[in-house]
């Protein structure tokens, strides 16, 4: 398409395309206000179709995909503002009648500065999370974030010089 699409990834099936579109005029804030995830579903033979973008992961708000459980039915996701501070992630589950509402899974002691990314890995134990923290080494770092027997996230902790730069 002609807006930028970022972060895509790939249902646990392969059928379905996720992916997050920045600056685009069919986002539900329009294309300057906020991002929402899209997808696409395969039509075989490497094709794909039209992407769409459904109004229970989406608001005018910020909305992108940073994980998908490893069967497909959970969802985790950024919902960001420009006026709030984020405290967590947010977990949807694919029911039979649609996706759940978003609820949030607070992550201890997240503190980003400006910008968070964060990515959950499909087994959903573990959490990459990119922002400028209190104890970072440059304008961004690294950090990990473990789930606990509570389900809840542990605090994020840098992950120190050898990944981390004094840059980006």
């Amino acid at each position: 398409s002609e807006c930028d699409e970022v972060f895509p990834l790939l249902s646990p099936d392969g059928k379905t395309l996720y992916f997050t579109r920045v600056l685009c005029d069919q986002n539900k804030g329009g294309k300057f206000t906020g991002t929402d995830i899209w997808s696409s579903q395969s039509t075989g033979a490497a094709s794909w179709g039209l992407a769409t973008n459904e109004d229970a992961l989406n608001d005018r708000d910020n909305s992108t995909i940073v994980g998908i459980g490893d069967k497909g039915d959970m969802f985790y996701m950024l919902k960001t503002t420009s006026i709030r501070r984020p405290e967590g992630i947010y977990q949807v589950r694919h029911m039979t009648n649609g996706w759940s509402k978003p609820t949030l899974a607070p992550v201890e002691g997240l503190e980003p500065d400006e910008f968070l990314g964060a990515y959950v890995t499909s087994d959903q134990t573990a959490m990459i999370i990119s922002m400028n923290g209190l104890d970072s080494k440059g304008k961004e770092d690294l950090y990990i974030s473990l789930r606990n027997e509570r389900g809840g996230w542990s605090k994020p902790k840098n992950m120190g010089s050898t990944i981390n730069t004094t840059g980006f």
